[in-house]
C-alpha cells in the first residue's frame, strides 16, 4: 500500500506501535478515540524536500478488530475498503488480547462513519444513519399501537422502509393530537392543526428524532366512506398515496371510528385542487382540469351563437380542454372586432376587443382577458344558409391545424360564418400578402406572391428579342421553392474584371464579376449576392437565335437544383445576356473554380485516393441521373465536360458542363436493356 502512492499528498500507511497511542477513550464497543504521540509521516516540501513528523498527538480514532489475532483475507479487505473510503494511517496491534487495531483520522472517520455502530452514515452532510434509524423505529414500536394488527403491521413495514434520515416518518397519530379540525370539501376532507407535530431528524444536535414543528397544519382525509373494516385494497389505497403525497401518518376518527390520512398540507394542496379535492391536471399552474370544465359549463347560458348545432360545436370544443394554455373555443359577437382589413376576398386581419379568455396563473385561480385589442383574422366560410356536416367538419379542421379563438358571424351577411384565429400563428403559415399557405413557411416564401412578383416585373426588362424574353418568363415561371435561381436577363454591363478562361471551336469562355449578382432569399425579401464570380459563355455567331442556343439554356435549366446553395451535379445557369459589340448570346454559368477534370487531377493526383475518387464518381453518376430522367442523354461526356467547384483535393463538388451536347434519346430509355 506504501508502494501505490502516486502524490506528495497521499497518505503513507504504515505499522504503528501501541504504545505510540496514549488518552485513549471508549467512543463504543470496538472504537476508541486517542492521541498519537509523533503523528503521521507528511511530505514537506518547504525543508528539505523530505517526509517528517510535525503532527505530534495527532487525533485519531482506534477501531479494534476483535478476534482478530489470526490474519485471515476478510480481516485483509476490510482494511483495504477502509483505506479507499476513510483517512486511514495505519495498523497496529494490542499487546495484550494480540487484536489487530486500525488507526483513523478523527475528523475524517467521525464525518463519514456512526459513532454508535460504526458503519458508513447514509447521508453524511446529516449525520444519518440508516442502521441507527431502523433500529430505534423498532425499539419504538411498544411505545404505540393503532389497535389493529394490520394497520400496525402497515405503519411498521413503512417505517422500515426508510432510506435516508430526511425521509418522513410514518406515524400512528391519536386523534385526540387534532385541534381546530374544519370541513374542506363534502368529500370528507379535513383541514386541522396537529399538536405534536410530526417526527424530525434532528442532524444539529444530538443526531437524533425530534418534534419541533409543533402545532402543525395538516389535511385529514378519509380514503373510504366505511374504513372501519380494514381491506387490502384500504391498505394499498393507503400505501398509494404514500406514494405520491407527503403522509404523516394514520389516525382514527374516535367518534366514526373512521380510518384517516394525515398530510402535508402546503405540499397537498400543490397537487390537489383546493376546490374539488381532484388531482391538477398541472400541478405547477394549479389548474384543474374538472373545476375549469365546471366553469365553461356554467357559463353557457350567458352566451349564444342563436343556432343550436353551432352552440352545441362550441360547447364540446371548450369540454375538449386540456391545460392550463388551451385555447377556449368561443362563440365572439361580430362587434367585438374593429380596424378590420381586407387580405384575401375570404380573409381579413382585425382587432378583437377584449381579447380570448386565458387562465390567469399568476392567481391561478380564474380565467381573465388581458390582451385587449388582440391581433387576429377572420376568415370567412362562404354560403353556409344551413348548418350542414360540412361546415362543422371545416371548422374541426382549423381547430385541429391552427389556434383558432372561435365563430362569428357578420350580421349584414348571415349566410357567412366566420373563423377567428391568432395572428401570429397564422402568418407563420399563411402568406401576409395574399393568404396563401407558404411554400416554405420556415423561410417565409409564398410561390403565389412570388410568381405574381415576376409576372409583374415582365415590363421591366427585355433582351429585344420576344424567343428569348418567352425563355426567360417560362424559366422564371417555374420556380417552385425559395432557393431555386431566378433565371434573368442580365445587361452586358453589369459584367466586369473579364478575363478569356477556355476556347473551343464553338464558343468562348470568360471568368467576371457580375457587380448586383444573382437573386437570394432572405426570409423576407430578395437580395443580391453583390460581387458574385461567374461564368460566361459566349456562343460564336450566335447573333440570330437559334435552336442549339436555346436547346443549350434548356438543357442547363433540367436540373433540380438549379439554386443558390451547393446542391446538385449538373453547372447552374443564371441567365441569359448579350455582348453589345459582337451581338452575341451569352450564358451565365456557375463559376467553377477549381477549372476542369484534367486541370483538378494536375493539382491533386497525389491526395486523389479512394474515398474521394468514389464521391467524384458518384456526382457524375447522379448528374447523368438527372439528364436521364429528363430522357435526355449527354452525347459528348469528357474529362473536359466535367468541372470541379474549387482546386482543393478535399473540395470533391463536380458538375457535368457542356448541356449543349444533350439531346433527347433516340430510344426510350427502358428499351435499351
Amino acid at each position: 500500500m506504501q508502494l501505490g502512492i502516486s502524490d506528495h499528498k497521499d497518505l503513507i500507511f504504515e505499522w504503528i506501535p501501541y504504545y505510540q497511542f496514549n488518552d485513549i477513550k471508549e467512543l463504543s464497543h470496538t472504537a476508541y478515540s486517542a492521541r498519537w504521540k509523533n503523528g503521521p509521516l507528511l511530505y514537506n516540501c518547504y525543508f528539505k524536500n523530505e517526509y517528517t513528523r510535525n503532527s505530534t498527538n495527532k487525533a485519531v480514532i482506534l477501531k479494534y478488530l476483535v478476534d482478530s489475532q489470526n490474519i485471515s483475507d476478510e480481516f485483509l479487505n476490510e482494511i483495504i475498503i477502509y483505506y479507499n473510503k476513510v483517512k486511514l494511517y495505519g495498523i497496529s496491534q494490542i499487546p495484550n488480547t494480540k487484536d489487530y487495531i486500525i488507526v483513523f483520522d478523527e475528523y475524517k472517520y467521525l464525518e463519514n462513519c456512526c459513532i454508535r455502530c460504526e458503519k458508513y452514515l447514509t447521508n453524511a452532510d446529516y449525520k444519518c444513519c440508516r442502521p441507527c434509524q431502523i433500529d430505534w423505529l423498532k425499539e419504538n414500536f411498544t411505545n404505540w399501537t393503532s389497535g389493529n394488527e394490520q394497520i400496525d403491521n402497515l405503519i411498521q413495514k413503512i417505517q422500515l422502509g426508510i432510506n435516508d434520515c430526511k425521509d418522513v416518518i410514518f406515524e400512528w397519530i391519536p386523534y385526540h393530537q387534532f385541534n381546530n379540525t374544519e370541513e374542506l370539501l363534502s368529500n370528507k376532507t379535513y383541514s386541522a392543526i396537529w399538536k405534536d407535530g410530526p417526527l424530525m431528524y434532528d442532524h444539529t444536535y444530538k443526531s437524533e428524532y425530534i418534534r419541533n414543528s409543533e402545532n402543525k397544519s395538516v389535511i385529514l382525509k378519509n380514503l373510504l366512506a366505511d374504513s372501519q373494516n380494514i381491506t387490502d385494497g384500504f391498505l394499498n389505497k393507503i400505501v398509494a398515496h404514500y406514494k405520491e403525497f407527503q403522509i404523516y401518518g394514520i389516525s382514527q376518527n374516535s367518534s366514526t371510528k373512521d380510518y384517516i390520512i394525515v398530510l402535508n398540507q402546503d405540499q397537498y394542496f400543490k397537487i390537489v385542487c383546493n376546490k374539488c379535492a381532484n388531482k391538477y391536471v398541472n400541478a405547477e399552474y394549479e389548474w384543474c382540469k374538472l373545476c375549469q370544465k365546471s366553469y365553461l359549463k356554467n357559463n353557457f347560458t350567458n352566451w349564444t351563437s342563436k343556432n343550436k348545432q353551432i352552440d352545441k360545436l362550441i360547447q364540446k370544443m371548450q369540454l375538449k380542454i386540456n391545460d392550463y394554455d388551451d385555447t377556449i373555443f368561443e362563440w365572439i359577437p361580430y362587434n367585438q372586432f374593429n380596424d378590420i382589413k381586407e387580405l384575401s376576398n375570404t380573409t381579413h386581419s382585425a382587432r378583437w376587443k377584449d381579447g380570448p379568455l386565458l387562465y390567469d396563473y399568476h392567481s391561478k385561480n380564474e380565467n381573465i382577458r388581458n390582451s385587449a385589442n388582440k391581433a387576429v383574422i377572420i376568415k370567412y366560410l362562404f354560403c353556409f344558409q344551413n348548418i350542414t356536416n360540412e361546415l362543422l367538419n371545416k371548422i374541426i379542421a382549423y381547430y385541429n391545424k391552427f389556434q383558432i379563438y372561435g365563430i362569428s358571424q357578420n350580421p349584414s351577411t348571415k349566410n357567412n360564418y366566420i373563423i377567428v384565429l391568432n395572428q401570429d400563428k397564422y402568418f407563420k403559415i399563411f402568406c401576409d400578402k395574399c393568404g396563401n399557405k407558404y411554400a416554405n413557411m420556415e423561410y417565409k416564401w409564398c410561390k403565389v406572391c412570388q410568381k405574381n412578383y415576376l409576372k409583374e416585373n415582365f415590363a421591366s426588362w427585355t433582351s429585344n428579342s420576344e424567343q428569348i424574353d418567352k425563355l426567360i418568363q417560362e424559366m422564371q415561371l417555374k420556380i417552385n421553392d425559395y432557393k431555386d435561381i431566378i433565371f434573368e436577363w442580365i445587361p452586358y454591363y453589369q459584367f466586369n474584371d473579364i478575363k478569356e478562361i477556355g476556347k473551343g471551336g464553338f464558343a468562348k469562355v470568360y471568368s467576371a464579376k457580375w457587380r448586383n449578382g444573382l437573386l437570394y432569399w432572405d426570409k423576407k425579401e430578395y437580395k443580391r449576392d453583390l460581387n458574385k464570380i461567374v461564368a460566361l459563355k459566349c456562343l460564336n455567331n450566335s447573333q440570330n437565335i437559334s435552336n442549339k442556343f436555346l436547346n443549350e439554356v434548356k438543357a442547363y435549366s433540367i436540373n433540380d437544383f438549379n439554386n443558390f446553395d451547393n446542391s446538385g451535379e449538373i453547372l447552374k445557369i443564371y441567365g441569359i445576356s448579350q455582348n453589345p459589340n459582337t451581338k452575341d448570346y451569352v450564358m451565365v454559368l456557375q463559376y467553377a473554380r477549381g477549372g476542369n477534370f484534367n486541370n483538378w487531377l494536375n493539382n491533386n493526383c497525389k491526395n486523389f485516393n479512394w474515398p474521394n475518387k468514389l464521391k467524384v464518381l458518384n456526382n457524375i453518376i447522379n448528374g447523368l441521373n438527372e439528364i436521364h430522367q429528363k430522357r435526355m442523354v449527354h452525347r459528348d461526356l469528357h474529362t473536359g465536360n466535367i468541372l470541379f467547384k474549387d482546386t482543393y483535393y478535399w473540395a470533391t463538388s463536380n458538375y457535368i458542363s457542356d448541356m449543349g451536347s444533350c439531346s433527347i434519346a433516340d430510344i426510350p430509355i427502358l428499351s435499351q436493356f
